[in-house]
């Protein structure tokens, strides 16, 4: 998948922001036709790497979960009820013969979304106030991207204003980064609040 491919499926607005991903993954392109492309595999990462930035995870954060290659066995053990995946999967290969049941393939579902479920964690619905917060407290500017990725819209001011207020949350336009208009991160004085 080339480049620009990737920027349109990960919704990515510059290749800077793609090679920070990329760069966080240690992905190194490959070149075909004097064009950057990612493999299947690297791909398949990303894709893993964009799922957990979607849930409020960070480049730096992220551990990628490891895909091996795998031979599934028709048996599967059942101890107090739960399917032991490690008799689902293995690394080697045992039989040539594979018999495909319905009940194998739910089994592998089953075991699979268990293996999976079991490593991820809860999503913290106010995970965004703590980003929203650290970008307030050390001055950073943001993107109108990233904002939007924060907040879940698009900041737009209305004509003449500079200013974009979202809960208790105001955002200031500030200049551009990038193509992008930047935006300070503020927030309503306390004392200004009223009930």
């Amino acid at each position: 998948m080339y480049i620009q491919e990737l920027c349109d499926r990960y919704g990515i607005k510059s290749r800077k922001s793609l090679y920070t991903r990329l760069n966080g993954l240690g992905i190194k392109l490959g070149k075909k036709n004097n064009k950057s492309y990612a493999t299947e595999e690297q791909v398949a990462l990303l894709d893993q790497q964009n799922e957990h930035i979607k849930q409020g995870g960070s480049i730096d954060n992220f551990e990628p979960v490891k895909i091996a290659e795998v031979t599934v066995h028709n048996t599967a053990t059942e101890q107090n009820g739960n399917t032991d995946i490690s008799s689902l999967v293995e690394t080697q290969l045992h039989s040539t013969q594979l018999e495909v049941t319905p009940q194998l393939l739910t089994d592998i579902v089953e075991a699979v979304s268990h293996a999976i479920a079991s490593k991820m964690t809860p999503v913290d619905p106010l995970w965004y106030l703590g980003r929203l917060e650290a970008a307030r407290a050390s001055g950073w500017e943001l993107t109108t991207s990233q904002v939007q990725d924060l907040i879940g819209v698009k900041p737009s001011c209305k004509k003449g204003k500079k200013t974009f207020k979202r809960g208790s949350f105001i955002f200031v336009k500030s200049g551009k980064i990038g193509n992008q208009t930047s935006w300070k991160v503020m927030k309503e004085a306390d004392e200004s609040y009223q009930v």
